[in-house]
C-alpha cells in the first residue's frame, strides 16, 4: 500500500556537444524523481527531431518500474548552438490529478526555463499543492525494454495535449523511450527513425480492486489470489474465479469494477454423493439403497451432486431400497458442509402373505388343509416351504396361496434345499425362513412372530407325523399290492359308491380300466382339494377338463362326463360328483375365467362356492361335439 507521493521536478542547463562529463548541470531538483537515470543523455533527440528557439520541445517517459512518468520540455538557447534549458516533471501513479493539476505545474516548470534566473520557492510550491493519493493504486505495465522515439500530433485528431493530460498512460506510450507531444508544424524530423503514432487510438483504463462479496467467495486470479489492485485498458478484462469450499468455482470476465458483483444464481454449492446415507430406521444401520435429487445437477466424474444456493433450504430427495417403503425427504442444507453425513431413515417394508398347506386326511380326517401366515420384510417370490410348490407368485392381502407337495428330484435332500433352519425357541422348535434373494448387507429375513409359533407348532408337529406315517403306509402298499397282484387279485371293480365303498362288479367288460387310466384316476382321488392344470394334461383320459371348468363351461362340462367312457368312475369321487350336479343345476356356460396365471389350478371349495347366478350366460345351449380330447 502506497501511503505517499509527492510530484517531483528537476531544472537542468544542457550542451549536448563539448562535454566531457555528462553533459548538462543540474540547476534545481526535489526530492522526488529519478533524474539521473533519464537526464544525462536527452539532447540526442536533436539528432532526430528540429526546432526553432522560440519552441518548446515537449515529450513524455514512462518509468521502467512502473511508478510514474516523466514531462520533459526542452527549449534551445538563443544564440548558443546545441545547449538548451530543460525541466523535467515527475507525475507518481499513485496521485490523484486531474488535467488542470498536471497543466498547472508543466506550465510553472516551464515557465522557468524561459528565464535566465531561476525561482526555486515558486518550484517548491507548486509540487506541494498536490498530494491527494489513490489508496493501492497499481503501478503502470510498463515493458523491461523500451526502444527509439514515437511522435503524436496534438494539433489534429480529437485530442490535443491538455486532453491527453487525462488519458497519459498508454500501453502504446510505454512502449518508447521518448514520445514526442507536438503540434506537428513546430518540428522537423531528421530521417525515419521517429515512429508516428497519431492515428493510435487513446483508450481510458480502469483500475480493478480485489472486493468482498456477501457469500465469501475468494478471487484468483491466474491462480493465485486476487490481493493487489490491476490496471487494466478499456476493452481488455481479467479472467477472474471465485473459489469457496464446497462451492462450484464461478469463473466471470472483469471490465470495470462492477463487474465484480456476484448474485445468489452464481452460487452452486456441491455435496459428495457418499454424503448422503440410507438407514434402517429401527436399528440406524446403513442400507443399499437408491437416492435421486430432484433439484440438483449430477457430476458424473466427481461424484457429487450440484444445489442452486437459493433452493438449498428445500432440497428433496427420493430414497428406495429393496425391503423398505420408499419415501421422500425435504432437508436444509444450506449449513451443511463436506464433512457431514446426511442420514435418510427409511421404514421397513412388512409383507403378509397367507399359505394354505395340504394335510393327511389320514391323520386330520376333519380338514384337509391348513392356514400359515408369514410376515417378511422383503417381498417372497415363491414357496417357502421345504417340498412344496406354489400356484404361482405368492399375493399378499390375506389371499390364500395355495401349496402342493413336490417329489424331489433324484440325488437331492429336501433337509435344507429351500433356506429353512431350525433353532430352540423356548423349548420348541422356530423355523427361520431366509430369503436368499436379500442384499448381504441387510442380514433381516422373514420370521414367524411368536404368537404364530405358539399357535402353529402343533400343527408342524401332526404334519411331520403324518408325513411319517404316509411314507410307512406306501412302503406296507408296495409290498402288499405284490403279494395281492400274484396271489389274491380280483377283477378290478368298475365304479365307487358315493360313500367311498368300492362296488365288485365281476361282469364282462366291468371294473377300472387298467395301465393309464389307473393312474389318472389316482389323481383325482389324491388331488380332491385342489386340480393344477399341468397336472391334468399329462393324462390322455383328462386332457381338456381343467380347460373347461377353468372357463366355466358348464354345460360343456355335463356333456362331457356323459360321454367320458370313464365318467361313471369319476362320479364315483365326491367332490367330482359334486362338480356334476353344480353344473347341470347351472345348464349354460359363462363368461368369464377361473384362474388367468402362468400355471392356473382350481381349488374345489371356493370354485363351487361361487355365486354363478349373477355371471353372464355364453350364448344357448348348443348340441354337438365339445373339444374335450378325452372324449371317444
Amino acid at each position: 500500500m502506497i501511503t505517499e507521493a509527492k510530484i517531483g521536478i528537476g531544472i537542468v542547463h544542457c550542451q549536448s556537444k563539448g562535454s566531457t562529463v555528462i553533459g548538462y548541470n543540474k540547476v534545481y531538483t526535489s526530492d522526488y524523481g529519478k533524474w539521473s537515470s533519464i537526464i544525462d543523455d536527452t539532447g540526442n533527440v536533436f539528432n532526430y527531431v528540429k526546432i526553432d528557439h522560440d519552441t518548446i520541445l515537449r515529450m513524455i517517459h514512462f518509468s521502467k518500474d512502473g511508478d510514474g512518468w516523466y514531462m520533459c520540455s526542452m527549449k534551445p538557447i538563443s544564440g548558443r548552438d546545441e545547449e538548451y534549458r530543460a525541466s523535467w516533471v515527475y507525475f507518481p501513479s499513485s496521485l490523484d490529478l486531474s488535467q488542470k493539476d498536471i497543466k498547472a505545474v508543466i506550465e510553472v516548470a516551464e515557465s522557468q526555463i524561459k528565464q535566465k534566473e531561476f525561482d526555486t520557492n515558486e518550484l517548491q510550491n507548486v509540487i506541494q499543492s498536490y498530494t491527494k493519493i489513490i489508496e493501492d493504486s497499481p503501478l503502470y505495465e510498463v515493458p523491461t525494454e523500451q526502444r527509439g522515439f514515437a511522435f503524436r500530433d496534438t494539433s489534429s485528431g480529437n485530442y490535443n495535449l491538455y486532453d491527453l493530460y487525462a488519458y497519459m498512460y498508454q500501453k502504446e506510450f510505454t512502449k518508447y523511450e521518448w514520445v514526442f507531444l507536438m503540434d506537428k508544424s513546430q518540428l522537423s524530423f531528421k530521417g525515419n527513425s521517429v515512429d508516428d503514432i497519431s492515428n493510435r487510438k487513446i483508450l481510458e483504463s480502469y483500475i480493478i480492486k480485489p472486493a468482498t462479496n456477501e457469500f465469501g467467495f475468494i478471487p484468483y486470479l491466474n491462480g493465485v489470489e486476487f490481493r493487489s489492485p490491476v490496471r487494466i485498458m478499456e476493452g481488455e478484462s481479467l479472467s477472474i474465479e471465485f473459489k469457496k469450499e464446497g462451492y462450484v468455482d464461478i469463473p466471470k470476465t472483469i471490465k470495470t469494477q462492477s463487474d465484480f458483483s456476484i448474485s445468489i444464481n452464481d452460487c452452486k454449492k456441491y455435496f459428495k454423493e457418499s454424503q448422503f446415507v440410507a438407514k434402517d430406521s429401527k436399528n440406524n444401520k446403513r442400507i443399499i439403497a437408491i437416492i435421486k435429487p430432484l433439484n440438483a445437477t449430477e457430476d458424473k466424474i466427481e461424484k457429487r451432486w450440484i444445489f442452486n444456493e437459493a433452493e438449498l433450504k428445500t432440497v428433496k430427495l427420493n430414497v428406495m431400497a429393496e425391503g423398505y417403503i420408499a419415501d421422500s425427504f425435504e432437508l436444509d442444507l444450506h449449513d451443511k458442509s463436506l464433512n457431514d453425513e446426511i442420514s435418510l431413515p427409511l421404514e421397513p417394508e412388512d409383507h403378509k402373505y397367507l399359505f394354505v398347506l395340504p394335510l393327511d386326511r389320514s391323520v386330520v380326517k376333519d380338514s384337509a388343509s391348513i392356514e400359515v401366515s408369514i410376515h417378511s420384510q422383503f417381498k417372497i417370490n415363491g414357496s417357502p416351504f421345504e417340498g412344496y410348490k406354489c400356484s404361482g407368485t405368492p399375493r399378499e392381502g390375506g389371499t390364500p396361496n395355495m401349496l402342493t407337495a413336490v417329489k424331489p428330484l433324484p440325488g437331492t435332500s429336501p433337509s435344507n434345499s429351500n433356506g429353512v433352519s431350525h433353532t430352540e425357541y423356548n423349548g420348541k422348535k422356530k423355523k427361520h425362513f431366509e430369503d436368499r434373494d436379500k442384499p448381504t448387507n441387510l442380514p433381516i429375513g422373514p420370521t414367524f412372530d411368536d404368537s404364530e409359533i405358539e399357535e402353529y407348532n402343533p400343527i408342524w408337529k401332526y404334519v411331520k407325523l403324518a408325513v411319517m406315517g404316509i411314507v410307512a403306509l406306501a412302503l406296507a402298499a408296495i409290498v402288499g399290492y405284490f403279494v395281492y397282484d400274484k396271489f389274491f387279485r380280483l377283477p378290478a371293480p368298475d365304479d365307487v359308491s358315493a360313500d367311498g365303498d368300492v362296488i365288485i362288479d365281476d361282469s364282462e367288460g366291468g371294473g377300472l380300466p387298467k395301465d393309464k387310466w389307473d393312474a389318472a384316476y389316482n389323481y383325482l382321488i389324491n388331488n380332491d382339494n385342489q386340480i393344477y392344470k399341468k397336472d391334468m394334461e399329462h393324462f390322455d383320459d383328462l386332457k381338456g377338463l381343467f380347460e373347461i371348468l377353468n372357463k366355466y363351461d358348464f354345460k360343456t362340462f355335463v356333456e362331457s362326463i356323459d360321454k367320458h367312457p370313464h365318467g361313471e368312475s369319476i362320479l364315483s369321487i365326491k367332490v367330482w360328483k359334486r362338480l356334476y350336479d353344480k353344473a347341470k343345476e347351472i345348464g349354460f356356460n359363462k363368461k368369464g375365467i377361473y384362474d388367468d396365471l402362468e400355471e392356473p389350478s382350481i381349488t374345489f371349495d371356493r370354485f363351487i362356492d361361487n355365486d354363478f347366478s349373477k355371471m353372464e350366460n355364453e350364448g344357448d345351449i348348443i348340441d354337438g361335439q365339445t373339444n374335450f380330447e378325452g372324449q371317444q
